[in-house]
């Protein structure tokens, strides 16, 4: 009886030490590293254990934990970007607001003068209107409460409009602008969402293309798609 008795507390020594080197110190690794990640930490990643073979459960484990932080990561700079967008898109319609409505105060401006920063103020009105409302249409859409619906429109009208609505950025900063456009080309989709992606990317265009720089807008179409550039020569 002592024999066996021996030999059990022997092999639950070794069962334990076997368990505490293949996976206990993995887990608490995993551990460490989880609560890293819960505290915003998304750089966080867990090297893989050289001793176990690369298809092994550990080395699996860690490996899909580094994707999911990457993929958390990822997510979190989209996040910031979007804010990032959204908060520069709101500035501009706003300081054009706040521009034109203390240039009113001038009593010597001639009334068609006045009608015309009363014009821009309504447009700039309209356009703030309109991103907010596309805001919280995105956060439906995310939540699907809807689904967004398609129509047919003119894209070449839509860019021209959208490249008007920068003229003024881009001759302050004496900026090159070369478009090639088609004269018509109907298409159906999302219009409002198409919109703020065009007012997005002239936005950072025009604004990271130094004084006397170039921005290029190339629109071409086959019978299956349409496609468009916008380029410049900007930090890129």
């Amino acid at each position: 009886i002592l024999y066996y008795v021996v030999m059990a507390v022997i092999t639950y020594i070794c069962i334990r030490y076997f368990v505490r080197v293949n996976y206990s110190k993995h887990l608490e690794k995993l551990s460490e590293a989880t609560k890293r990640v819960s505290k915003g930490d998304f750089t966080t990643k867990i090297e893989l254990d050289e001793g176990l073979k690369d298809n092994s459960y550990i080395n699996v484990m860690f490996r899909d934990f580094n994707l999911m932080v990457e993929e958390l990561n990822s997510i979190e700079s989209l996040t910031e970007d979007f804010i990032s967008n959204v908060s520069h898109e709101i500035k501009t319609p706003l300081s054009v607001i706040n521009n034109y409505t203390t240039a009113l105060k001038d009593e010597n401006l001639s009334e068609e003068v006045k009608a015309e920063y009363l014009e821009t103020i309504i447009e700039s009105t309209e356009r703030l209107s309109a991103l907010v409302a596309n805001i919280l249409k995105l956060n439906k859409i995310e939540n699907k409460k809807i689904l967004p619906e398609k129509e047919e429109f003119d894209l070449c009208r839509q860019l021209s409009d959208a490249l008007l609505f920068f003229e003024g950025v881009w001759e302050e900063k004496d900026i090159e602008l070369f478009v090639e456009l088609e004269d018509r080309v109907i298409v159906n989709e999302v219009a409002s969402f198409l919109d703020v992606i065009w007012h997005n990317l002239l936005s950072n265009a025009f604004k990271f293309t130094e004084n006397g720089g170039k921005v290029s807008v190339i629109q071409t179409s086959t019978a299956d798609y349409v496609e468009v550039k916008i380029k410049d020569t900007g930090c890129g």
